[in-house]
Formats: C-alpha cells, structure tokens, sequence
C-alpha cells in the first residue's frame, strides 16, 4: 500500500519530469492542501480541467477574490455543467455575492442531479434566505441537518434564520450546537452573543459576563506583535485605521461616513481596512475620505496584522462588534498601540485587547463601565448620521388627516420583537381600534408571513390590523405612510430611528437598562425631543396613545422635524469629527505617558 508521504514524492517526481503534466499539480495539490496554488497551476496547463478549476476557485474564494472566484466556478461550469460539486459552488459563490436570484439556477440543477446532497440543501436554504423566504430556508437547513447533523456551519445558517424569525433563544440554541462540534468557532460565538443583545430577558450583568466568556476563547493567541511608535511623539498628526465590513450603504455605512469624510488631515491620517466585496456609490466616498484604502477581505490575521503595523497604525476602530464580518479576531492580535470600539454594535466587546468604547451620556450612563470590559468615551452623542438619500421629501402633513386612521410602523429587525413588545404594541393597537401597524423587513413576504400573524394572533391581533411588507428598493418612500414609529422596547432601533426622523416621523420610546434599550433616548434627546422618551412599557404605551389621538400635536410635531434633525449634533458631521479626534489624541497622550514609564 502507497502512503500519502509517498504518494507526494511520487508526485513531485512527476511534476519534475513534466512540470506541464496538469494532472500531476492537481493532484498534488488534493495530497498536501497547503499546496493549494497547485489547482491554480493545474486551471493554467490544463485549461480543460474542471475540478481544477473548481478547487481554485474555492481557493481564491477564501482569500476574498470573490469576482475571480466566479470567473473559475463559471469556467467549471462551462466543462462539467452536470457536475453537482460544481453547481454548488457556483451557486454559493453567486449568493454571498448578494445576488440570491441568479443563484437559483445552479442550485436547482444540483438538486435535480441529488436531491439528498446536504451541502446543496444548505445551500439552498442560504439562497432561499437571502430572497427573504426565512421558512422555506429554516426547511432547507433542517433537512440538510438531518443528512449531516454535525456540519456546524449549518447550525450557524439555522441559527441566523431562526435570529431573523425574532427567535432569539432558539438561535442560542443553534449557535450552542455549532459551537459544541467546533469549539473555537468565532463566528458561531459572535452571532450567539449577538442574539442575546436581542432578549428581553436578560440584564446588563448578564451580558457582560456572557461577552467575557468571548476573551476567554479567542482574547490571547500566540505570537502576538506589536508596533510600537515613538511615545515622545505625542503632538504629532495620528494615524486611525478603521476595520469595517460595512463601507457601503448600510447602517454601519450610514454612521461611518461622517468622522471619515469630515476627518481633519492636520489631526488624523484616516485609512480604511475593508472587509468586504459589496460595494456601491457610498464605497466610492469612502474611498475618496480616506487617506489611504486598504482591502483585507481575504487577508488572514496573520496578514492583516502586518499590513496595519506596516503601515504605522497608532489608534485602531473596530467597527462591527460581535456583527457580520467582524475581525474581532485580529484585534485580538494587538495590531496598534492603542484599539477602540465604535459603538455599531449594541454591546461590549468582551475583548481585553480593546481599550476604549465610544458611547455617549445617555447610551452609557454613569455606572455603565461596570457593563464593559473597554474604558468608555462619553462624546455629546455617540454616532453622527447621514442619510442614504436625501431627495425624498417627509410627508407634507401626517398621513392619518387624508387616511382618516393613524398607521403606527417599526421598520427594525424582526429580531428585536420579543414578547413584551408585541404587547405593548398590542395594547396601543386595542387602545386606537382603527389605527394600524405597518411592519417593514426582510422576510416579510405576504406569502410567508403566517408565523408574524399568529404572534399577534396571541395579543388578540387581527391580520386586517396589521401592514406587512419586505424589502423596499426605495428604502425610505414607506415612511411617507407612517404617522408615528414604534420603537421596539429592549432593542431600540438605530438606523432605522434615524431614518424615521429624517423622514419627518416622530418615534416614541422607552428607555431601559440595557444600552441597547437607551439608544432612542440618547438619539431623541440629542435633537431636543426628550418628551417622546418613556421612562416604563406602561408609560409608552400612554404616549403613543396619546398622540394617536391628538391629530393637531401630532401635526405640529411633525412640522419641521427634518429641520430639527439636520441641525443637530446627530447630523453636524465636522462636530462630530473635531470631538472624535478630539477625544483620540487624549487617549493618545495617555499611552505616550505609559509607554515612557
């Protein structure tokens, strides 16, 4: 029997005999997996081999060259096209590149030639997902679970679609299970931690200990470098590298904008380490902030690291928080001297290697550091907005005076609709008997919408009460119908408060003990409107009544809210970006006066 050490031997003889044999780098490459540039080689010599083809393009996928990915699965394609390996990667490809419709074709085809392939099933629970079918895609991964139960990404894929169903703790559960076959899963223990900052159950305490359990696991690989500059240098011009897989239009996207595009090049030297292959017209202004532009898709952190010591990074901003295509785990590394969170995320880090958190007064009230592993900075406000559009005009008049009935709406995550909530919303709608809810999200689909009926069905809330719809390619035109915003009451929107604002349409919230639950009071307090701050669920539910009811206040709140909004601190992008930098060159001079000790 030949042994894999001597079947690599075998092949390199081979490949020395005829360094053009295709084959024999193909090969060669299946035997040693570090040797992966071998499918590169063997696409190259042998330009009629399929799998080669298909294995580079799997290789180039992993290292972020989506687009070149593509262009390997499609010439797979074109030489194998029944070939279910092929289609599957084909069709994964195509939809983690945004587009989920074009990926049907493949995925189809794979199904048909083996309707039992657990990848394609999972697979097609991705795609079925991103056209915001959730129940069609949920099905999908459980049959795919149940050929392969221990495929821990498909317990991830469960779990994001159960968290996007407003399941908070049954996507625990799936995160538990991936994390149970692979324990060092990061993205597995992120998206968890992510989903209980959704529960209306669990308290701050709670949540901080939950979140240092990340530190634990991933807070302290080996090897770790650091650049280390001058400390006496302390006055001179910073560089700030931020990390963020949201350079685009996207609510990350949306509050970014403002400190990069309003930097001041005397202070901050800005670049941007994206982590992400979607890009639009907000990706372009990025890029024409930033100082410099650095793309680490699908660098590792071993790269990345070097690259940002490379380029002499003193202050680095992590921008996603426990969120999609975060690189928690670089941060982990210590790239820069000093590291800070920018307050996208709801939560702490739980990372010791992160030093500092952007917050504000009201997002982080006195005692809050006890909820945060990072030392918090308090600004007047912790984010500055700007808008993904601004030729939509608000509704001239609230739209209840034509309608003759006020139509309440909550544009958020689905996810942040736990039980309380939907009483509470209950409560307003029993209380207004001709008011209606409108309900805006992914996943909203008039034919898969059963299971957000039967929940209201349970707070005796009838289908005709309720307003449903999916995804909007005009995303702000729906607030034209909204009279007032709902805030969900634990997780309190963000974006979507701000979108509502710019909109012209009042928000009423109720603020809490978790920061999650106290961004509404800081975003509606920043812009002069502390009077549609709740102090309980009871007294929320009084306020929105009341306005539901009081069509002339309601008009004269409405009128010039757009106004209000834009002269603010939470729209005034260089007040922001002068107190940001601000605050970066004190928490510089504090490093410098350490490192001299």
């Amino acid at each position: 029997m030949t042994s894999a050490g001597d079947r690599t031997v075998e092949l390199r003889r081979r490949i020395a005999v005829a360094p053009a044999d295709a084959e024999a780098h193909f090969l060669a490459a299946v035997a040693n997996p570090s040797q992966s540039e071998g499918y590169g080689r063997a696409a190259m010599l042998g330009p009629d081999l399929a799998p080669a083809w298909s294995n580079w393009g799997t290789v180039l996928r992993s290292r972020g060259l989506l687009s070149d990915a593509l262009r390997a699965y499609r010439r797979a394609f074109v030489l194998y096209p029944s070939a279910t390996e092929i289609l599957v990667n084909l069709a994964d490809a195509v939809q983690s590149g945004g587009r989920p419709t074009a990926a049907e074709v493949p995925i189809r085809r794979a199904l048909a030639a083996n309707p039992l392939h657990p990848t394609a099933l999972r697979v097609d629970g991705l795609v079925l997902h991103g056209r915001d079918r959730l129940l069609a895609g949920t099905i999908r991964f459980r049959q795919a679970l149940c050929l392969a139960p221990d495929v821990a990404q498909t317990h991830l894929d469960l779990g994001n679609a159960r968290q996007d169903q407003g399941e908070p703790v049954a996507a625990e559960r799936c995160y538990l299970r991936a994390l149970a076959i692979v324990p060092r899963y990061a993205e597995a223990y992120s998206n968890m931690l992510f989903s209980l900052c959704f529960r209306e159950d669990i308290g701050p305490e709670e949540l901080f200990r939950r979140h240092r359990g990340f530190d634990r696991v991933f807070g302290h690989p080996a090897g770790v470098a650091r650049h280390r500059p001058d400390p006496r240098a302390v006055d001179r011009p910073l560089v700030v590298g931020y990390v963020s897989p949201d350079f685009r239009r996207h609510p990350g996207g949306y509050f970014l904008l403002p400190p990069i595009e309003h930097h001041d090049p005397a202070r901050c030297r800005v670049i941007c380490y994206s982590g992400t292959t979607l890009v639009d017209d907000f990706t372009d202004r990025f890029r024409k902030a930033a100082d410099l532009w650095r793309d680490i898709t699908g660098a590792d952190d071993g790269a990345a690291e070097a690259m940002i010591r490379a380029d002499g990074v003193d202050i680095l901003v992590e921008c996603a928080g426990h969120m999609a295509g975060n690189r928690l785990s670089l941060f982990a590394r210590r790239p820069a001297p000093v590291q800070v969170s920018f307050p996208l995320y709801p939560g702490t880090s739980g990372l010791s290697a992160i030093d500092y958190r952007i917050m504000d007064p009201h997002f982080a009230p006195e005692g809050a550091e006890a909820w945060h592993s990072e030392r918090i900075i308090r600004l007047e406000t912790h984010v500055c907005y700007e808008p993904g559009d601004r030729l939509i005009e608000p509704a001239p008049k609230p739209p209840c005076l034509a309608r003759g009935h006020v139509t309440f709406g909550s544009f958020n995550n689905l996810a942040k609709l736990g039980p309380a909530t939907l009483r509470a919303w209950a409560r307003i709608l029993h209380a207004v008997p001709d008011a209606r809810l409108r309900l805006k999200w992914s996943g909203l689909r008039p034919d898969e919408a059963d299971w957000i009926y039967r929940r209201f069905a349970d707070c005796d809330i009838g289908r005709d009460r309720l307003w449903l719809s999916g995804f909007a390619p005009e995303p702000y035109r729906p607030y034209l119908d909204l009279d007032i915003a709902l805030d969900p009451l634990a997780a309190n929107g963000g974006t979507t408060t701000c979108d509502a604002l710019w909109m012209g349409v009042p928000v009423v919230t109720c603020a809490g003990r978790n920061p999650f639950s106290r961004v509404g009071l800081g975003h509606l307090t920043t812009i002069g409107l502390p009077r549609l701050v709740a102090p309980d669920p009871d007294a929320y539910v009084a306020l929105a009544v009341r306005l539901a009811r009081s069509p002339l206040e309601l008009a004269e709140l409405r009128q010039g809210l757009r106004e209000r909004f834009a002269r603010s601190a939470l729209m005034d992008g260089p007040r922001y970006a002068r107190g940001l930098e601000a605050e970066y060159h004190k928490i510089w001079g504090v490093w410098c006066r350490s490192a001299l000790r």
